[in-house]
């Protein structure tokens, strides 16, 4: 193996402004590894044998192959000794820098729960421009854990402008493995321009992490099995290390054609454990999925607050946002800004066809909930959104409960309220008075 010293930029790849800072570090780390490989080559042996000795890494253009279970290494699921593989084995490592002129595809395995680039238990780690396929078209039976990207239990990760498509599993899953046993928390995760499409389960998986952002995402299409999200944010974990998400933000994600919704946010686990919980979504544009926004909250006590800001919803097939089972013991959730147009192209009733549909089923004061400039649009000549906003408790509705400044409420209804326990003290300012 010979090194390369670098002079300018890397074969075909531009600069790009965001990424500039980390790329000149790579420009001008004086050397790197080329691997010595030709297209159509499975890379799988050169690339891990690379790893194990040098920091800076490139993979020249042309179309190569990896086996996602190049590394193995066994776990216990559920008293069952299982298979977990990787094509691209980062385990336990740092400063670890990798190029990816070169386009890689996975060769069709039968392991489920492999991933083509394995980053855990690591620190310092830097992908450019990493070009990823997987076996989608050819993975043999059932499961939902063959990833593109698999980050767990590492600090300090940067993913930059990757494309994945055709995974069996999620494109990229960052948190803590399921089923943890070392106890390594995950720390600062940042993603940035990733394009993800043809996907099975999530686009992006978010389950844990002190510090995680997800930069300008572009995810188009998730159609194979649950929960079939373009981004699923949803704290889970077995293991050792239990889950926390401290501190999320994603910026103007781009979200279209999913079975599911456009971003989940699932947060049960964290409820009851003394956790504060940030999260922030900027200009959210979902485009014909089942929902643009769903949060689903439950009993106990999380500090904190969930920040929807300009998130729009076009032709989505049910409602347009959606939260369920919030209450005044749940971080405090705003809509700020959200613009629905054109929901329930699927046809459904009530709570299913409106712009907005905040329910709580259980016998659970609905609160902590502030909707701000609402603007829900109906420009079809037959209207099929069923109401602007729903507002619906089994039990009652609390005074933090707000909905400010109503633009536009087109539907069979503007605001329909429900406190099946008999009170409600939501506050609807600016003319819009309860239905």
């Amino acid at each position: 193996m010979s090194l390369t010293t670098i002079s300018g930029t890397i074969d075909s790849q531009p600069l790009n402004n965001n990424f500039s800072y980390l790329e000149s570090i790579f420009i001008n780390s004086r050397q790197y590894f080329t691997l010595d490989v030709t297209p159509g080559d499975d890379i799988s042996s050169a690339i891990n044998d690379a790893l194990a000795l040098y920091n800076y890494i490139y993979v020249p253009p042309g179309n190569y192959t990896i086996d996602p279970a190049y590394v193995q290494r066994s776990f216990v699921r559920f008293s069952v000794t299982t298979t977990f593989g990787a094509g691209i084995d980062i385990y336990q490592m740092s400063n670890k820098h990798i190029w990816f002129d070169g386009t890689i595809s996975s060769v069709t395995s039968l392991y489920e729960w492999i991933q083509l680039i394995n980053i855990q238990e690591s620190d310092h780690i830097y992908l450019y421009y990493p070009k990823l396929i997987g076996d989608r078209d050819t993975h043999p039976g059932t499961g939902e854990f063959a990833h593109g990207i698999g980050i767990y239990s590492s600090d300090e990760v940067y993913i930059y402008s990757p494309e994945i498509s055709k995974t069996w599993g999620d494109g990229i899953y960052t948190g803590i493995f399921y089923h943890d046993t070392s106890g390594v928390a995950q720390g600062h995760v940042r993603i940035e321009n990733p394009k993800i499409n043809d996907i099975s389960r999530n686009g992006i998986s978010i389950t844990s992490g002190a510090n995680t952002e997800i930069i300008n995402p572009i995810i188009d299409t998730v159609d194979r099995t649950g929960p079939f999200a373009g981004i699923d944010v949803e704290a889970e974990g077995v293991g050792t290390a239990l889950p926390v998400i401290e501190r999320l933000v994603i910026e103007n994600p781009r979200i279209e054609n999913c079975v599911g919704t456009g971003v989940a946010i699932v947060l049960w686990t964290l409820y009851g454990r003394s956790l504060r919980t940030n999260i922030y979504i900027n200009n959210l544009v979902s485009i014909s999925n089942n929902s643009g926004l769903r949060a689903y909250g439950t009993t106990g006590i999380l500090d904190g607050e969930i920040v929807i800001k300009n998130p729009c919803a076009y032709d989505s097939g049910a409602f347009g946002f959606h939260a369920l089972e919030w209450s005044g013991t749940s971080p405090m959730l705003i809509f700020d800004c959200p613009k629905v147009q054109n929901c329930n192209t699927l046809g459904g009733v009530s709570g299913d066809g409106a712009g907005m549909t905040i329910a709580n089923l259980t016998t659970t004061t609905l609160n902590n909930i502030y909707i701000k400039n609402p603007d829900i649009i109906d420009t079809r000549s037959a209207v099929m959104t069923t109401s602007g906003i729903i507002l619906y408790s089994a039990e009652n509705i609390g005074s933090k409960v707000l909905v400010e400044n109503p633009i536009q409420l087109d539907g069979s209804a503007t605001i329909t309220q429900t406190a099946l326990g008999g009170t409600n003290d939501a506050i609807i300012l600016d003319g819009y008075s309860k239905v």
